[in-house]
């Protein structure tokens, strides 16, 4: 049996395997935040690990553990589905500490649990993103969405900052100002994840530019851009280049 623990040096780090590598590779990237920061931008290229990825795929490890675990009591590949109807308890479990259940939402807007659990998500992760989702989806049902930020899923008049769902897959349209000329262009980009807490979206470009940025961005071009400078978001149902 594995140890979901690694050795480097002659320390032991509680993280899995291929987390060990990772969270040593990503301090050799200067966070984008902090250039951010220093240059007075609001967005620009990077080129990093995402901490999120880092924790998706420690889950994913150590779920794969268990597994492993469980192959020991009788678990096969050919069952993997239980293996998906215990990680959904949990979600439930998760969904239900919210006051928020499957059953009374799932039938009439649909959440895809499956591909969740196929990218390793936490069930409390995913049971968060289920919720914001669903609540969304019903404010826009009722013409009750927030109209301050594209893509928020809290209700017209709530209180505090806009909390827009950006997940990975959708596309958010971007403004990108032109200093040189004074006329910027808008472009859409592809998001790869987001940051609350920063309040960016990290994503690649899916335009080609029409002005010249000096090199720095091209048709899929990994960039970070915050929150203020996004004017449109789309899922990718809804989206058409």
């Amino acid at each position: 049996m594995i140890s979901p623990k690694c050795v480097e040096g002659a320390e032991t780090q509680p993280y899995g395997l291929r987390t060990c590598e990772m969270a040593h590779r990503q301090q050799l990237f200067m966070d984008p935040l902090a250039r951010l920061a220093s240059a007075g931008l609001d967005w620009l290229p990077f080129f990093r690990e995402d901490p999120r990825d880092l924790r998706i795929r420690s889950f994913r490890f150590n779920f794969l553990l268990t597994l492993g675990r469980h192959a020991e009591e009788g678990y096969s590949m050919e069952n993997m589905p239980e293996a998906y109807d215990v990680w959904l308890d949990h979600v439930r479990d998760a969904l239900r500490s919210m006051n928020m259940h499957i059953e009374d939402w799932q039938g009439i807007w649909p959440f895809d649990f499956t591909a969740e659990y196929e990218m390793g998500i936490d069930p409390d992760a995913a049971a968060m993103k289920a919720n914001r989702f669903w609540w969304c989806e019903q404010n826009k049902s009722i013409n009750r969405d927030c109209h301050n930020m594209p893509g928020c899923w809290l209700p017209q008049g709530h209180q505090g900052e806009c909390q827009p769902n950006y997940e990975r897959g959708d596309y958010v349209k971007v403004e990108f100002p032109d200093e040189t000329t004074g006329t910027g262009e808008w472009m859409w980009m592809r998001v790869d994840h987001r940051d609350d807490t920063e309040r960016m979206v990290f994503g690649s470009l899916d335009n080609e530019p029409v002005n010249d940025y000096a090199g720095r961005i091209e048709l899929g071009s990994q960039l970070a851009v915050r929150y203020a400078q996004i004017r449109e978001h789309k899922k990718p149902s809804e989206f058409q280049p």
